[in-house]
C-alpha cells in the first residue's frame, strides 16, 4: 500500500489488501469504471460510426491481411497505404477477435471506447498514488477528468487511434515513477516499454511526441548508478517496442507522396494554438471543422459552448493554483512538464499574445519538420501534468477535519462533470450512423469482380469523404469490401499527384453534363473497365452534381454503355479494350508538354492515338518521338478542402498563393518552368482584396469572376468578391503598365440580388488620393471622377450598401481606364526537347457549364448551374 507524507484520515486512505479482495463493488474506481463503459454504449446505441478506419468495423482480417504490405494495389490505381502497419496491435486485433467471436460491430466499437476510457483513468489514478499526489478521492476525481479530457472527449468516438498514446501515456510513467521499488531497473524499464508496445503504430508522430514526458521524468531523476541502468535499459526496450512500425514508417517517408502537405499546413495546425485553447484541451484543428454540421460534435461543443468555455477553462486553472500550492510532490517535474507542453503547442501560434518565433516555426513545421505539423499532438505533454496538479489543486489542507475538507473535492468534481457535458449529452459519435453496409454494395463490388478480376472501377463521382444517404462513413465502403481494383478522386490524394489529375479531367468531362468524345479512350488507356455511378450519397453534404447531370454526361460519351444496376448503384462498362501491357516503340512515343488532364484534349483532337503512351516533359520526356505542346499544367491554387470548383483562375508567374500551404497544388513533378501562366498586356496586374475565382473562396472557385473580368471589355463577365466577413471594404486594384494621366474612369457595378445588395457608396483611390462617391444607379457604365493626375494604380472599394446591408458580395461588371486597353493571355513553357515541328492543343480552361441539359428527352434547366468558364471570350 503506497503511503503519504501525512497522517491520512479514513476518507482519504487508499483501499487496503483485504477491502481490494473482498470489497470489490464498493471501491468508487469500479463504479466510475462502470459508468465509463456505459457512458461508451450510451452513444447512439445499435449504430456503427465511423472509428478511424472503416475496415475494423467491416472486415478487420482481410484489413490486416493488406496491412502486412505498404503497397496495395487494389485501391486508387495503386498506392502506399498510410501508416496501415500500425493497425496490427492492438487496434486490429482486438476487432478482429471481436468479429471472430460474433460480436457486432457496434458493440465491438463501445468496448473499445470503454476499454480507452477505463484504461485512462486507472492509469492516471495509479500514477498520481504513486507520486503521493492528493488523497483518494481527489485522485479519483483527477483520473476522472484526465479520461474525459476535452481531446478525449473530441477523438474517442471518430479517431480512438489516436488516443492510445495519451491513454497509456501514464501507464508508461508509473513503472518509472515506482523503478525505486521495484528492485529491478530493468524491469521498471520493460513494463514502461511495454505500455509503449500499447500505443500501436496507427500514428507513430503521437507516440513519439508523448513520449515527451516519459523523458523529462528520467531527466529530472537523481542521477545515480541504477537510474543510468533505468535510462540504459529504458531506451532499449522502447526501440525494441516500437522498431515494428518504425522501419515501415522509414520506408513509407521515403517514397510516399507528401499527402499531408496537400490536406493540412502549419497555418490550420497552429490556428487554434492560443493560450487559452491549449491550457483548456481545446487545441485539435480538425474539431474547428464545420462542413454543415460539425466533424467532431463532441470537440465543436468544447469549443462553441460558453458554459464548457468556463468549465474546462476552471479546470485549467485549478491544474495551474495546484502546481503554486505548498506541499506539491515532484514540483519541479510538473511545472517543467507544464512549461514543455505550453512551450510546444503554442510557439507556432499567430494572434494574441503569439510566440515571437510563431512565423519561423511555421516555416520549419511546412518543410523539415513536417512530421511535427500536428503540433496538437504534444497536447498529452501538457494534460498530464497538468491534471496531476488539479488534484492537487483540489486537495483540502493539511489538517482540515471538519466538513469544509469535502468542499474543494465537490468543486472538483462539479468540474469535472460540467467538463465532461459531450459524454453524458451523447455527443461523442458523429452520424449518421448505420446499421450495415447495404447489401447492393455487396452485389455490385462482386459483380464487377466477377466479370474481371483484374479490372480497376472508379467510383462516380468525386467525393470528398464517404458520405452517405444511409450512413456517414468517411472511408468509401469499396475499401473494406472490394475483392478487385478500384478508386476514387477524394480529398486524400494517396495514389499520386499525376492520377488525381487525371481523375479530376473525368470529373470535369461529367460534371457539366456534356461528356467527351474521348473519354471511354482515355478510360480505357488509363486501365478503367467500369464506372459506378454512386446514387446513395448525401449529395447536400458533398455538393456532387444532380443524378440526371452525371447520366448525361455519361450518355454524352460514346464507347460507355450501362451493364448493371443495383439498387441506386449503376454500373457502366467502357467498351474498348483494356490491356494488363501494351508494347510500344520510343520513337512512336510522344512527348507532352503539359500534364495527365491534357491526354483527353489531345486526344479528342486526334492528336493522340489513345493506345500509344506518353511521357511528360517533367518527366523527362522521349528525345526521338513526336512532341506535343498543350496549355495545360496551368499555374493555379487549389483548395485541397473540396474536389471540384477548387482551382482558382490561371496565374501570372509572379502572383502569390493566398492560402498559406506547403504546396499550393497538386502537381505531378516540380518547377515552374513546366507550367502554363497568365500573362497581362497593357497593365501590369489586376488584383483584388477576394475574388469567386480564388482558391480560398467562399463556396468554391469559380474562375469566371477573376479579377480581370471587370477590365476585359465584356460588361457580361463581372468580378465578384467572395468574402467571410461580408462584402464592406472588399477591393479591386488596376495596376497600369505606365503612369498615365487618369481624371475619370467609366465604372459599371453588378446590380443582381443573387451576387449582392446595391451598392450606395464607394472610394476610388489612385496616386493622388481618394474620392467617395455615391453610386450612380442605372444602366451603366458611368463616369466618375477621381482625384487627377499621373497615376501607377487604380483601386476601387466598397463603401456601403442599399440599407445599411452587411451581408453578400461585391461585383464590378466593367471597369475602364482611360488610355488603356487590357489584354489576358497565356504564355505555354518552352520545356519540349529539340525535335520535329510539335502539334498544339489548346483549351480555354475550365469550361463553361449551361443551365439546360437534355434530361430523358426532356430539357431541364437550372439558371444557378451555368458558368462561363475561364475564357468566355477565348484568350
Amino acid at each position: 500500500m503506497v503511503t503519504g507524507t501525512r497522517e491520512r484520515t479514513r476518507d482519504d486512505a487508499p483501499p487496503s489488501g483485504r477491502a481490494r479482495k473482498g470489497a470489490f463493488l464498493r471501491r468508487p474506481s469500479t463504479w466510475i469504471v462502470l459508468a465509463l463503459t456505459t457512458l461508451s454504449f450510451l452513444q447512439m446505441p445499435g449504430k456503427t460510426t465511423f472509428d478511424t478506419k472503416l475496415d475494423l468495423a467491416v472486415d478487420p482480417l482481410a484489413f490486416l491481411g493488406r496491412a502486412l504490405h505498404l503497397w496495395n494495389p487494389q485501391a486508387t490505381a495503386g498506392e502506399l497505404q498510410n501508416q496501415a502497419y500500425g493497425y496490427l496491435f492492438p487496434m486490429g486485433p482486438f476487432f478482429a477477435l471481436c468479429q471472430a467471436v460474433g460480436v457486432p460491430a457496434w458493440i465491438a466499437q463501445r468496448l473499445w471506447g470503454a476499454i480507452l476510457l477505463s484504461a485512462a483513468f486507472g492509469g492516471a489514478l495509479l500514477l498520481a498514488r504513486a507520486m503521493k499526489i492528493g488523497t483518494e478521492r481527489t485522485r479519483l476525481i483527477g483520473a476522472l477528468g484526465y479520461a474525459l479530457a476535452p481531446r478525449m472527449l473530441t477523438e474517442i468516438g471518430g479517431l480512438s487511434a489516436e488516443m492510445l498514446p495519451a491513454v497509456l501515456l501514464p501507464w508508461v510513467l508509473v513503472p518509472l515513477v515506482r523503478a525505486g521499488t521495484t528492485g529491478s531497473p530493468r524491469r521498471a524499464a520493460g513494463l514502461s516499454a511495454l505500455a509503449v508496445l500499447g500505443m500501436g503504430g496507427v500514428n507513430g508522430a503521437m507516440v513519439v511526441m508523448a513520449l515527451v514526458l516519459p523523458g523529462l521524468w528520467l531527466l529530472t531523476r537523481r542521477w545515480t548508478r541504477a537510474h543510468v541502468e533505468l535510462v540504459l535499459w529504458w531506451f532499449v526496450f522502447v526501440i525494441g517496442a516500437t522498431l515494428w512500425w518504425i522501419l515501415p514508417l522509414l520506408l513509407l517517408g521515403e517514397y510516399s507522396l507528401p499527402f499531408l502537405d496537400y490536406i493540412e499546413s502549419a497555418t490550420n495546425t497552429t490556428a487554434p494554438m492560443s493560450l487559452f485553447e491549449v491550457l483548456r484541451g481545446t487545441n485539435q484543428w480538425v474539431a474547428y471543422v464545420v462542413q454543415g454540421t460539425p466533424w467532431w460534435p463532441g470537440g465543436w461543443s468544447l469549443i462553441d459552448n460558453p458554459v464548457l468555455m468556463l468549465a474546462t477553462g476552471l479546470v485549467a486553472g485549478v491544474g495551474l493554483l495546484g502546481l503554486t500550492r505548498r506541499g506539491l510532490p515532484e514540483r519541479r517535474f510538473l511545472v517543467l512538464g507544464v512549461l514543455t507542453g505550453l512551450t510546444l503547442l503554442t510557439i507556432g501560434y499567430v494572434g494574441t499574445l503569439d510566440s515571437p518565433l510563431a512565423e519561423q516555426v511555421r516555416h520549419l513545421l511546412d518543410g523539415p519538420l513536417a512530421p511535427l505539423r500536428n503540433v496538437h499532438k504534444f497536447e498529452p505533454v501538457l494534460r498530464l501534468p497538468l491534471v496531476l496538479a488539479f488534484v492537487h489543486g483540489i486537495s483540502a489542507p493539511a489538517g482540515v477535519k471538519s466538513a469544509r475538507r469535502f468542499l474543494r473535492p465537490a468543486l472538483g468534481l462539479l468540474l469535472v462533470l460540467v467538463m465532461a457535458a459531450p459524454a453524458w449529452l451523447l455527443n461523442l459519435r458523429s452520424g449518421p450512423g448505420w446499421d450495415a453496409v447495404p447489401g447492393y454494395w455487396y452485389d455490385a463490388m462482386g459483380y464487377v469482380a466477377k466479370a474481371d478480376p483484374n479490372a480497376r472501377t472508379l467510383l462516380l463521382p468525386a467525393t470528398g469523404f464517404g458520405e452517405y444517404d444511409w450512413g456517414r462513413t468517411v472511408d468509401e465502403p469499396a475499401q473494406a469490401i472490394a475483392r478487385s481494383p478500384w478508386a476514387v478522386r477524394n480529398q486524400v490524394p494517396l495514389g499520386s499527384e499525376g492520377n488525381t489529375r487525371l481523375m479530376d479531367s473525368v470529373d470535369a468531362a461529367l460534371a457539366d453534363g456534356r461528356g467527351d468524345p474521348g473519354l471511354a479512350a482515355l478510360l480505357a488507356r488509363s486501365g478503367y473497365r467500369f464506372l459506378l455511378l454512386r446514387n446513395d450519397i448525401d449529395r447536400e453534404r458533398t455538393a456532387a452534381p444532380p443524378i440526371a447531370t452525371l447520366r448525361a454526361g455519361l450518355a454524352g460519351s460514346p464507347g460507355i454503355t450501362k451493364a448493371a444496376q443495383f439498387g441506386p448503384l449503376e454500373v457502366y462498362e467502357v467498351d474498348k479494350p483494356v490491356p494488363l501491357v501494351t508494347a510500344t516503340s520510343t520513337t512512336d512515343v510522344p512527348t507532352v508538354s503539359g500534364g495527365p488532364e491534357n491526354l483527353l484534349p489531345l486526344i479528342g483532337s486526334g492528336q493522340l492515338d489513345p493506345a500509344t503512351p506518353t511521357v511528360l516533359t517533367g518527366d523527362g520526356g522521349v528525345p526521338d518521338g513526336p512532341r506535343l505542346v498543350t496549355d495545360g499544367l496551368r499555374r493555379a491554387e487549389r483548395n485541397v478542402g473540396g474536389v471540384r470548383d477548387n482551382l482558382s483562375q490561371t496565374l501570372t508567374a509572379g502572383e502569390a498563393y493566398r492560402q498559406q500551404r506547403a504546396a499550393g497544388d497538386l502537381l505531378p513533378f516540380p518547377g515552374q518552368e513546366h507550367q502554363t501562366v497568365a500573362a497581362y498586356r497593357g497593365i501590369r496586374s489586376v488584383t483584388a482584396s477576394t475574388a469567386a475565382s480564388f482558391a480560398d473562396a467562399f463556396g468554391g472557385s469559380d474562375p469566371s469572376h477573376q479579377p480581370f473580368a471587370a477590365i476585359d471589355g465584356d460588361p457580361r463577365t463581372a468580378w465578384q468578391s467572395s468574402a467571410f466577413t461580408g462584402p464592406i471594404g472588399q477591393w479591386l486594384e488596376v495596376e497600369l503598365d505606365t503612369p498615365r494621366l487618369v481624371n475619370s474612369v467609366n465604372l459599371q457595378l453588378v446590380d443582381d440580388i443573387r451576387v449582392g445588395w446595391p451598392a450606395t457608396r464607394i472610394r476610388i483611390t489612385t496616386d493622388n488620393g481618394s474620392v467617395d462617391q455615391q453610386v450612380i444607379r442605372g444602366a451603366g457604365p458611368h463616369e466618375y471622377p477621381v482625384a487627377g493626375g499621373v497615376t501607377r494604380k487604380v483601386r476601387i472599394t466598397l463603401l456601403s450598401l442599399v440599407v445599411g446591408r452587411q451581408d453578400g458580395n461585391f461585383g464590378i461588371a466593367e471597369l475602364k481606364i482611360p488610355g488603356t486597353e487590357p489584354q489576358r493571355a497565356l504564355e505555354v513553357p518552352a520545356d519540349l526537347p529539340a525535335g520535329p515541328a510539335p502539334g498544339f492543343a489548346f483549351t480555354r480552361g475550365a469550361q463553361p457549364r449551361y443551365a439546360c441539359l437534355p434530361v430523358s428527352g426532356a430539357v431541364r434547366c437550372d439558371a444557378a448551374a451555368a458558368r462561363d468558364g475561364e475564357e468566355p471570350d477565348d484568350v
